[in-house]
């Protein structure tokens, strides 16, 4: 397992006549990101399915300032996102504070030779794609997005369940007028 983090460095190459028992078997890298907020099913499916194409798949993570900045706050703090990412069997290295613009500056940092994302192709507050610059260049390869499970439908169906308990739908007796007064 390796983490990448903003100030790793690689070699800038290897010299190979040096050494006699290099097996000369180049993997193949593949990328993914995310925010990783509230791990379901689909993060899984669609990490699963970036390794498939893959021998190495690094799997970038977005910070919660830039989540925050280009969609919502997370609820689960980095920290604890990378904590789940690391546990899951197809995920081989962590980009920590991966971009939301992803380039291929960010392909080469994480020594990716292709990008992985789901059919849900997102835009940038201009209106951009943001993965327009490596469809351009021929390195993202797109994936079935797992349908009727995202992180926000998971938050709004938590609010409901909240906003149910708590309004006494769910309780024997409910809350008296002042506490439901509260949560309407």
């Amino acid at each position: 397992f390796y983490f990448l983090t903003p100030s790793s460095s690689m070699p800038d190459h290897v010299d190979l006549s040096t050494t006699s028992d290099v097996i000369l078997h180049r993997q193949v890298r593949g990328y993914i990101d995310g925010c990783f907020d509230i791990m379901h099913s689909g993060h899984y499916n669609a990490i699963r399915q970036a390794k498939a194409q893959c021998d190495v798949l690094v799997v970038g993570i977005h910070s919660d300032e830039v989540i925050a900045k280009s969609k919502a706050p997370p609820v689960m703090k980095q920290e604890e996102r990378y904590e789940l990412l690391k546990h899951i069997k197809w995920v081989d290295e962590i980009l920590y504070d991966a971009p939301y613009d992803i380039s291929l500056k960010t392909l080469e940092k994480a020594r990716a030779d292709f990008c992985v994302h789901g059919d849900d192709m997102p835009v940038d507050a201009s209106g951009k794609g943001v993965y327009d610059e490596l469809r351009d260049a021929g390195v993202l390869r797109i994936i079935k997005r797992t349908e009727g499970v995202s992180t926000t439908d998971l938050v709004g169906r938590l609010l409901l369940l909240t906003k149910d308990h708590l309004s006494g739908s769910n309780l024997d007796g409910g809350l008296g007028p002042n506490e439901r007064s509260c949560v309407s």
